[in-house]
């Protein structure tokens, strides 16, 4: 069998690649099922192959024939279970987070470049003008909104 194994090496591998991809195309986000009957039968006829091969009842073309069945079968079926699980496990829900959110980290400063107003502040014997941000005075009333309308569609007439 080694010598088959050295034969068939790339071959081998690429039974072993697409047993991965169907083994996780298979798998869906349902429960896990490793075993199937049907694979029950088709370890049953590897097992019958390997007896044969093992206690040399067949000899010649038949016997190569078996036990390159039986790399390719058992190659194959490795890539399928190493395709299911790894796609379970990308399936699977992550762990629940704390109930506590983590605090969000807060800004250094919230004031912005430039402001309409300054206030002096004295440096050194200079004065420096530091934009600052005033709130508005309190019975102004807030600026009135953009009242164009949106392209494509008339303003109705007022009264």
């Amino acid at each position: 069998m080694l010598y088959l194994a050295g034969q068939f090496a790339w071959f081998l591998l690429a039974a072993l690649g697409l047993g991965c991809i169907m083994g996780w195309v298979a798998q869906s986000s349902r429960k896990a099922r490793f075993w199937s009957p049907a694979w029950t039968w088709v370890a049953a006829l590897w097992g019958i192959g390997a007896a044969l091969a093992w206690f040399q009842l067949v000899n010649g073309r038949l016997a190569s024939w078996i036990e390159t069945a039986l790399l390719f079968v058992a190659a194959y079926w490795l890539g399928c279970a190493i395709g299911a699980l790894s796609g379970s496990m990308a399936l699977a829900k992550p762990a629940p987070r704390s109930a506590q959110p983590a605090e969000a980290p807060q800004p250094a400063v919230n004031e912005p470049a430039v402001s309409e107003s300054t206030k002096e502040q004295p440096v050194e014997n200079e004065l420096v003008k530091v934009p600052t941000m005033e709130a508005p005075a309190a019975g102004t009333a807030p600026a009135e909104p953009d009242t164009k309308p949106a392209p494509g569609r008339r303003r109705k007439p007022k009264g």
